[in-house]
């Protein structure tokens, strides 16, 4: 497994020489610091930054597609597996029939990196949007959507 992992990691560092890549995005939700450190291993000047999941893969992707909507991403080249998860891709998705979104969800992340604005305190206007939203459910308000 360790060897395996290894070779995985390797392959991903020469796959990101031979792009150019500028950095390599991670989920660490599990993994803490092991996957800097791993990636670190494997090559000392990496850049690196680590993401972790606060919301779904379904709301994550919503800002992305609204992207690809506008226009403002396209494919360039084969992508056959990742466009095939695509428009798969739904809300109510089974992951134990077609299991998980993978291709889907590391194009989320490294879209979110690049062109999504970050906002500062987000996750407090989301405790704030969400705790609102149940306490007039608890009261019987009509939620009015707004656009």
């Amino acid at each position: 497994m360790a060897n395996r992992l290894y070779s995985s990691l390797d392959d991903e560092r020469g796959s990101g020489h031979r792009h150019n890549a500028d950095r390599i995005v991670a989920e660490v939700n599990q993994g803490g610091e092991m996957v800097e450190n791993t990636l670190k291993t494997v090559d000392s000047s990496v850049s690196y930054t680590a993401v972790r999941a606060s919301r779904g893969k379904y709301t994550r992707a919503e800002p992305i597609a609204a992207l690809y909507e506008q226009h403002r991403v396209h494919h360039v080249a084969g992508f056959a597996e990742l466009e095939d998860q695509m428009t798969g891709f739904v809300a109510d998705l089974d992951r134990s029939k077609f299991g998980s979104p993978d291709r889907v969800d590391a194009l989320v992340w490294a879209l979110t990196e690049l062109l999504i604005q970050k906002i500062p305190f987000e996750g407090l206007l989301e405790y704030y949007r969400t705790e609102t939203a149940r306490m007039r459910h608890e009261r019987g308000e009509q939620l009015v959507e707004v656009a």
